[in-house]
C-alpha cells in the first residue's frame, strides 16, 4: 500500500517537474523511438497531447450554446413568395373585332409605333353599311310619318283644314334631327315629304268630308226643327181658338140656343186639332232627337279620329325610337370595321397577315403596348398568404431573366390585393396582386438594362418575423396535434 502511494507520489512529482520544464529548454532526444520507450508520465512530458482537440471540443460546445441562445432570442423574417410578370401600368390594349368579318386591309406591321386613333386594320364594311343605309331610310320615313300624324292630330283638335296649315311637315324645334343632308338623302327626303303631304291631305279631306256631311245633315234637321216649332206654336194657338169656340157652342147648346149638329161639329173640330197638336209635338221631339244624335255623331267622329291618329302616332314614335337605337347599333358596327388604336403605343402580337382572312368576334388581332407607360407587376398570391399580404407593404422583385444573386433585385410596394380569388391554370385559386416598381431598369454588366413587359418575376413580401426555435418546434407541434388519430 505504501509502495503504491510512493509510486503515485513520484509520478505526480514527475508530472510537476515536466510542467515546470516546459518553460525550460528541453533536452533533445535522439529519436522518437527513445521517447516511445519512456514511462507514460515521462512520455507525456516529452511529447504532450496536442491542444487542438480540446480547442475543437470547446468551440463545438460554444457553438451549441450560441445556437441554443440564438434559437430562443433570435428572430427571422417571414416572406411570402409570389409569382408574376411585368405588365404596363396602363395594361396592354387588346384589339378585337366586334363581329365575324373578313380583313380588307392591314395598315400596320409588328413593332410599328402608332398614334391614338390611327387605323390599324380595316374590315369589310359592305354588310354593316347596307344595314345602316336601310335603317337610315326607314328612320327618315318614320320621322316624316310622325310629323304627318302630329300635324293631323293638331288639325283635327284645332278644327283646321289642310289649306289652313303652314308647312305641316316641317320639323318642330326640340324633336330629333333628321339625317345629315347628303347626295342620296335629298331626293329620298323630298319624295317622302311629297308622299306624306298627300297622305295628310287625304286624311284631313276624308275626316272633314264626313264631318261636313254630318254638319250639313244637322243643319237641315235644325232648320226643320225650327219650322216644326213655328208650326207647333200656330197649332197650339189654333187649338186654343177651336177649344174656345167649342165651349161657346156647348154653352149655347145647353141653353137650347144652338142645334146639336153645330155643337157636335165644333166638338169634332176641337178633337181633330188636339190630335194634330200631339202629332206636331211628336214630330218636334223626333227632330230634336235627330239633331242631338247628329251632334253626338260629330263628337264621336272627332274623338274616334283623334283616338286612331293618336294610336298611330304612338306606334310611329315607338318605331322611330327603336329605329334610332337600331341605327346607332348599325352605325357602331360600320365604324368598327375600321379598327383604330385605342392609345398611342407599339403594335405587338399581330395575328392577321392576309387580306381576305376571316376573323371571328372577340378574336385577338393584336395588342398595343401603351407608349411611355410605367411598369408594374401583376402577381398572384396563394390562399395561405392572402391574409398576410396587404397594400403598402414593401417588396423585393427578382427578375428571372437576370439572376438576383448577381444583378440584384428591384424594390417595390404592394398597390392592391384582390378580394376575390380567380382560377389560374396549374395553381388553382389565387388572388391577383398589383405591385409598383421603384425602378424600371437593372444594372447588368456595366450597362442600364430596361425591364420590358412580359418578363417573369418572383415577388418577395415581408409578412412578419418568427423566432428561430419556432421553425424547429412547428413540425413537432404539428405531429403531436395530428398523430394518433383515426380517419
Amino acid at each position: 500500500m505504501l509502495k503504491r502511494l510512493w509510486s503515485r507520489a513520484e509520478a505526480f512529482a514527475g508530472f510537476l517537474r515536466a510542467r515546470i520544464d516546459r518553460f525550460r529548454p528541453v533536452r533533445a532526444r535522439s529519436s522518437a523511438a527513445e521517447i516511445d520507450f519512456l514511462p507514460a508520465v515521462e512520455e507525456l512530458v516529452e511529447r504532450p497531447v496536442s491542444p487542438l482537440g480540446r480547442a475543437i471540443l470547446a468551440a463545438i460546445l460554444i457553438l451549441i450554446v450560441a445556437a441554443v441562445v440564438w434559437a430562443f432570442l433570435g428572430k427571422l423574417d417571414v416572406h411570402a413568395s409570389l409569382s408574376g410578370r411585368i405588365v404596363p401600368a396602363g395594361r396592354v390594349k387588346v384589339v378585337e373585332p366586334l363581329e365575324r368579318n373578313t380583313v380588307r386591309a392591314i395598315r400596320v406591321r409588328e413593332g410599328e409605333p402608332v398614334a391614338a386613333g390611327q387605323v390599324l386594320i380595316e374590315l369589310d364594311p359592305t354588310e354593316p353599311a347596307a344595314d345602316h343605309a336601310r335603317l337610315r331610310r326607314e328612320l327618315a320615313a318614320t320621322r316624316v310619318e310622325v310629323r304627318r300624324l302630329r300635324a293631323a292630330i293638331g288639325a283635327v283638335r284645332n278644327g283646321r283644314r289642310f289649306e289652313e296649315l303652314e308647312s305641316p311637315l316641317r320639323e318642330r324645334p326640340g324633336t330629333p334631327a333628321g339625317d345629315a343632308p347628303g347626295r342620296e338623302a335629298v331626293p329620298v327626303e323630298s319624295h317622302l315629304l311629297a308622299v306624306h303631304t298627300e297622305l295628310l291631305h287625304r286624311t284631313l279631306a276624308a275626316y272633314w268630308g264626313e264631318d261636313e256631311a254630318l254638319a250639313s245633315e244637322r243643319r237641315q234637321s235644325e232648320a226643320e226643327l225650327t219650322r216644326l216649332r213655328a208650326a207647333l206654336e200656330e197649332r197650339r194657338e189654333l187649338n186654343r181658338v177651336v177649344a174656345r169656340r167649342a165651349g161657346m157652342f156647348e154653352a149655347l147648346y145647353l141653353r137650347d140656343l144652338e142645334s146639336e149638329a153645330r155643337y157636335l161639329q165644333a166638338v169634332g173640330e176641337r178633337n181633330r186639332e188636339r190630335i194634330a197638336l200631339r202629332s206636331d209635338e211628336e214630330q218636334v221631339q223626333v227632330v230634336q232627337e235627330r239633331v242631338a244624335i247628329l251632334r253626338a255623331r260629330r263628337r264621336t267622329l272627332r274623338e274616334s279620329a283623334l283616338r286612331d291618329l293618336t294610336r298611330e302616332f304612338s306606334d310611329a314614335e315607338r318605331r322611330r325610337d327603336a329605329l334610332v337605337q337600331e341605327r346607332a347599333k348599325a352605325l357602331r358596327r360600320e365604324r368598327h370595321t375600321r379598327i383604330a388604336a385605342p392609345v398611342a403605343g407599339t403594335v405587338r402580337q399581330l395575328a392577321v397577315h392576309t387580306e381576305g382572312e376571316v376573323v371571328e368576334a372577340g378574336q385577338r388581332l393584336l395588342v398595343v403596348v401603351p407608349e411611355d407607360a410605367g411598369l408594374e407587376v401583376e402577381a398572384w398570391t396563394l390562399n395561405k398568404d392572402r391574409g398576410f399580404v396587404s397594400p403598402g407593404q414593401p417588396v423585393r422583385v427578382k427578375v428571372e431573366s437576370f439572376p438576383f444573386t448577381r444583378y440584384g433585385a428591384v424594390e417595390g410596394e404592394v398597390l392592391d390585393v384582390a378580394n376575390d380569388a380567380v382560377e389560374r391554370e396549374g395553381a388553382g385559386l389565387v388572388f391577383p396582386v398589383r405591385v409598383s416598381l421603384a425602378s424600371d431598369r437593372l444594372w447588368v454588366d456595366g450597362r442600364d438594362q430596361p425591364l420590358v413587359p412580359g418578363m417573369a418575376v418572383r415577388v418577395e413580401v415581408r409578412t412578419g418575423e418568427r423566432r428561430t426555435i419556432e421553425y424547429l418546434l412547428t413540425p413537432l407541434l404539428r405531429y403531436r396535434d395530428e398523430a394518433l388519430r383515426e380517419r
